[in-house]
């Protein structure tokens, strides 16, 4: 029977074979599938399915669940074997790669992934004590929807340690550290990769947290509002991975030593780093270098203010901010921001350098092209200013102040400013020329109160004010013509060349100042020194022509027809006047009401001096007339021509003496209109028949003559009654 059993197997086998070889498509298995179909993982009770999607096998689990030591169930082809074996396996957290080998030898691999889902805490948390941080551990959040609060504002509770915070990864609000934290740091937090915002006190008032002194968040990658640490005891501020920040960085601390963001590539609103935290000092802080390696842009204001130690400042990279201020940083030696090609506005003032007279060696904005605001550079202490020579645009103002230690500057190709101002003291700062014939000026004018250059070169026609300190040598080149206002110190004998000016021109000085080309003034005269002042060309002035001067002896206007609004030698300051050429003067007043001062007169004239004072084409004053005859000097006075004065003719002697007899003769032949007329004080002045065809033709009221304590004081009746003289 054994033998028969054998041979019918054989022949049982052989019979099978042959049927296999001729008829391939009837076969039940090829050998040729090497997939994995299913992954059940089992751990403490609770069955985690596999996600399989092409070549990846991922396994979704929450974000405290250990898969070491678990249990795992892989389906797969038939007779397909799976390298490495997962039964050989312990450690089923970490990624790795599986090689499934069907049964004629095809490989196909697979990538087997862990995901540890988040565990969210819907709301906000607050964790006053340290009981209610170790009570929040137990929970293994990794996400808190809401805000999550430290401490306690004030009271008795505190809290010490952070550990139980070790699972979080995002707060989707803001992360509040309150005063009464008692850490030195914020370790607990060092799994945190998103935040809302962090606040370890405001911008407005500081953390009163005793102990903290450092904050670092070693995996925080995004910050979508603002990031504020205002302590005085923080010494670091660390965020080695953090990249953007949506709204604010502000950073406030008399310990700071340093800031360390190495990733941060953007910062939407402002950046603001200060060595004080409430403004009791002007300088504090400790730290010698701030530094963003990467920070491209910032969409509100960098300032770096109130940092007694602070040496370099580096942005290598910064090529977009809003504005940029710097002050009292007495120890800046260095700014470099190379990649900035425009920004708002910049002001860096460090110091008074009086305090401590570190220089700035090295001011780098060398790809800077334009300014939107002002550029205002003041107690800097450099001597060369190279690092904006690429400037072509500054829609505001450049102010340059207070720099002793400046000897030039170089603006070879500022091509537009809003306007240029250069104030004291600047006592080094002497280019040769200070040339702005090519820089196109804005509203803002031109501003030189410091310096000693020897010449001044502009564009012929000049559109703003200007205002310059200026010496009896400086040479002037272009600025014929004026759209604005002028004002001037001069300081000695000068002659300027301004043709026209449609504003006003203000000037004080010493010596003879004349202005040989100036034809028209649209705005207002006002002088404030010089013993001669000329105006040999000038035609009309608008709008007033005053001055004060003490000084004043000789005053010229020989062509000058008319003036708008006033015409005034001030009684107060002009006593030492001899001499006033104003021969073609026709009118005063004619452009309405307006002057200088309200106890002055449309038209003021010291006469004192002089010995025969004449306005012989002057025909109409609207407004009031004061001719001042205190100096015994002057015999007679012409306005031989003069028909209309609106107001009131006052010839006076301001020193109220009777004693001065030099005034003998007036001559108004041709007055036919006036308002007033007042006559006191001339003690030689008997005479008055220049006004008899106002009397004749009864123009004049009793209320409108008043003469008195003259050499002869006649009535209103008196003159009615043709008693001119004595």
């Amino acid at each position: 029977m054994k033998n028969v059993f054998k041979i019918g197997c054989l022949l049982l086998g052989i019979a099978f074979v042959f049927g296999s070889c001729s008829d391939d498509d009837n076969s039940p298995f090829e050998g040729t599938d090497n997939y994995i179909t299913a992954v059940t993982i089992t751990q403490a009770g609770s069955v985690y399915e596999a996600v399989i999607a092409g070549d990846s096998i991922t396994v979704t689990v929450p974000y405290t669940v250990s898969l070491d030591g678990a249990t795992v169930d892989f389906e797969h082809s038939e007779l397909a074997v799976i390298t490495p074996d997962p039964a050989t396996i312990v450690n089923w957290n970490s990624e790795r790669q599986f090689r499934v080998t069907s049964y004629n030898n095809a490989d196909r691999r697979y990538i087997y992934r862990v995901i540890h889902s988040d565990i969210y805490n819907e709301g906000d948390v607050v964790l006053q004590t340290q009981a209610d941080i170790d009570a929040f551990a137990e929970g293994g959040a990794t996400v808190i929807s809401g805000n999550l609060v430290i401490g306690a504002y004030t009271g008795t509770d505190s809290v010490t340690d952070l550990s139980g915070l070790a699972a979080l990864k995002e707060v989707k609000g803001s992360i509040i550290v309150n005063n009464n934290y008692f850490g030195t740091d914020l370790s607990g937090l060092d799994h945190l990769e998103k935040a809302g915002s962090v606040k370890i006190g405001t911008a407005a008032e500081p953390s009163r947290a005793p102990l903290l002194s450092m904050v670092r968040f070693p995996k925080l990658r995004e910050i979508t509002s603002e990031f504020i640490v205002n302590n005085t005891n923080i010494q670091w501020v660390q965020a080695p991975l953090l990249v953007s920040i949506g709204e604010s960085l502000l950073v406030f601390s008399e310990s700071l030593t340093s800031v360390t963001f190495p990733e941060l590539k953007s910062v939407r609103m402002d950046v603001q780093i200060k060595g004080i935290t409430e403004g009791v000092t002007d300088y504090g802080s400790i730290i010698k270098n701030i530094e963003f390696p990467v920070l491209e842009q910032i969409g509100g204001k960098l300032c770096v203010a109130k940092m007694a130690a602070l040496e370099t400042v580096d942005f290598p990279l910064l090529s977009s901010v809003n504005n940029i201020t710097v002050e009292k940083a007495r120890s800046l030696q260095e700014w470099n921001c190379p990649s900035l090609e425009s920004c708002g506005a910049i002001s860096i003032i460090p110091i008074s350098r009086t305090v401590d007279p570190t220089p700035l060696e090295r001011l780098n904005f060398n790809s800077l092209k334009e300014i939107e605001g002002d550029l205002t550079l003041s107690g800097l202490g450099i001597k060369e200013l190279t690092g904006i020579s690429n400037l072509e645009k500054i829609r505001g103002t450049l102010n340059l102040s207070f720099d002793n230690e400046l000897v030039t500057w170089d603006l070879v190709n500022l091509k537009y400013a809003g306007g240029i101002a250069i104030i004291g003291p600047m006592n080094k700062f002497a280019p040769e020329i200070i040339d702005v014939s090519k820089v196109e000026f804005g509203r803002e004018g031109f501003e030189l109160r410091a310096h000693k250059a020897a010449a001044i070169k502009g564009p012929q026609i000049f559109y703003g004010d200007i205002k310059w300190n200026i010496s009896a040598t400086t040479v002037i080149e272009g600025f014929d013509n004026i759209e604005g206002n002028i004002d001037l110190n001069v300081n000695g004998t000068t002659a300027l060349p301004f043709k026209e000016i449609a504003g006003n021109l203000i000037f004080s000085g010493s010596g003879t100042i004349s202005f040989p080309a100036l034809k028209e003034a649209m705005g207002n005269i006002e002088a404030g020194g010089g013993t001669n002042l000329n105006f040999p060309a000038l035609t009309q002035v608008e709008g007033w022509l005053y001055v004060n001067s003490k000084a004043l002896k000789i005053f010229s206007a020989p062509v000058l027809k008319a003036v708008g609004k006033q015409l005034c030698l001030a009684l107060s300051a002009a006593w030492n006047v001899t001499e006033i050429d104003l021969s073609l003067l026709e009118t005063i007043g004619l452009k309405g009401p307006g002057k200088k001062g309200s106890e002055s007169y449309e038209l003021e004239m010291p006469v004192g001096n002089i010995q025969h004072f004449s306005l012989p084409k002057l025909t109409e004053v609207r407004g009031d007339i004061f001719l001042d005859t205190w100096a015994d000097e002057v015999e007679s006075i012409a306005l031989p021509n003069l028909k209309t004065i609106t107001g009131t003719l006052n010839i006076w002697n301001t020193d109220e003496d009777d004693s001065y007899e030099s005034l003998t003769t007036l001559n108004f032949a041709s007055l036919t209109t006036v308002g007033k007329i007042d006559i006191q004080y001339n003690g030689g002045l008997k005479d008055y028949s220049t006004f008899s065809p106002l009397f004749v033709n009864s123009k004049l009221t009793a209320e409108q003559w008043v003469v008195l304590n003259n050499g002869y004081n006649p009535s209103w009746q008196d003159m009615k009654d043709g008693k001119y003289a004595e």
